[in-house]
């Protein structure tokens, strides 16, 4: 339905976007995400033909709509647009504003389309209503049943949730999400919230500095990242550095077998909260363990939030924050340890390779001339 080939696209010499390949399929709804300024929107403008592309293809369907030497107008990709803040026109109603989006081949039609359109969103009876009389979770629907209303083969969406309350933004996001599936509709969403994205996404093309950091479906970019910042990026986590000395990997908080990784190698261990837990009889599985203490403590619903360091270290950057269902004992004069579950839990370590070496490389890396980033899942083990 759409494929994005080696897009590349700067203003006044600064690269925005720079080498972004994907491919959605038909009824796919995928989100572009990431934090604020990483290009996503820019992406959005490029495939709506907004902008117009310094290297690289855009198709829709089977037609190329841009490249360097063609940038094919809007109104012609058949697609529909919905805009962060909305853009409904202040001098025409809620019938209107719909009617407008409808192509003029439809336009004896109108009618019947604005009329399908109002019952789908529920706001049949607000039909002569102005934008300013309507909240912004009406404008919202408003803004999506116009963009529908030309029957577009590709919906873009720019942070469409953004101006909405905690509560109100759950529910329409719900709504559109439910709408956008029973139509079959292929969209890409724009959004810098992880969470919205895992909710409403069958893919996820995850942007960092202009480029993809990782592709994939919700699950795999959770469970698997593929370097730091992805695994980073979908809610907290806790960094811890080691370094390779024979056949252990050794950390501030214990020491765990290398089987992986050659002497001397830096490994970054990022572990989310529920990943961690404090135990005081840690299983044997020929991990050397340092004994930790806690430095904070509070409930938060039904878990218990902890921060721990090595003992005796006060460094408070040299910690770890660790989510435990229930209460956690801590009258206790037993030592205490952390367990580390796989679930959630990766291994990242940076090698420098040689430049022109042909030689297998180990653990797969492809061999580049600068520092390259090797993620693995870690197994189950104690600190």
């Amino acid at each position: 339905m759409l494929k994005v080939e080696d897009a590349y696209f700067a203003i006044s010499g600064t690269p925005i976007i720079e080498g972004v390949s994907f491919e959605i399929t038909k009824g796919e709804i995928a989100c572009l995400l990431g934090p604020s300024g990483s290009g996503k929107t820019s992406i959005l403008r490029l495939i709506a033909g907004l902008e117009a592309l310094d290297r690289g293809n855009i198709f829709i369907g089977d037609q190329l709509v841009s490249n360097k030497q063609h940038n094919l107008s809007p109104n012609k990709r058949g697609i529909g647009f919905l805009f962060q803040d909305y853009a409904l026109f202040p001098h025409l109603t809620v019938y209107q504003n719909i009617a407008w989006g409808i192509g003029k081949t439809e336009k004896d039609k109108s009618g019947a389309i604005v009329k399908q359109l109002l019952d789908r969103i529920q706001m049949y009876d607000q039909a002569e209503k102005y934008p300013h009389e309507l909240s912004g979770g009406e404008q919202q629907r408003v803004a999506l049943a116009r963009a529908q209303a030309c029957q577009p083969n590709l919906l873009l969406l720019d942070e469409p949730f953004s101006g909405l309350d905690t509560n109100l933004r759950n529910d329409i996001r719900e709504q559109t999400n439910l709408i956008l599936r029973s139509d079959k509709v292929t969209s890409i969403i724009v959004t810098h919230d992880p969470e919205e994205a895992m909710t409403l996404a069958d893919k996820i093309i995850l942007i960092n500095n202009g480029k993809i950091s990782q592709v994939g479906n919700p699950e795999e970019l959770y469970r698997s990242p593929s370097n730091k910042f992805a695994a980073s990026f979908f809610g907290d986590i806790n960094r811890l550095n080691g370094i390779v000395e024979g056949k252990l990997i050794k950390t501030s908080f214990g020491c765990f077998a290398n089987n992986r990784f050659p002497e001397g190698v830096s490994v970054d261990v990022l572990a989310r909260p529920e990943s961690l837990k404090i135990t005081r009889a840690p299983k044997d599985v020929g991990i050397t363990c340092n004994e930790v203490e806690i430095q904070s403590l509070r409930k938060n619903g039904k878990y218990t939030v902890v921060r721990v360091g090595p003992k005796g270290d006060k460094n408070p950057e040299n910690t770890v924050v660790i989510r435990q269902l229930g209460e956690i004992e801590t009258y206790s004069t037993e030592p205490l340890f952390l367990e580390l579950t796989e679930n959630n839990t990766f291994l990242f370590a940076f090698f420098f390779l040689q430049l022109n070496s042909f030689e297998p490389c180990p653990f797969q890396v492809a061999v580049l001339p600068h520092r390259q980033e090797c993620p693995w899942l870690l197994p189950r083990l104690s600190w």
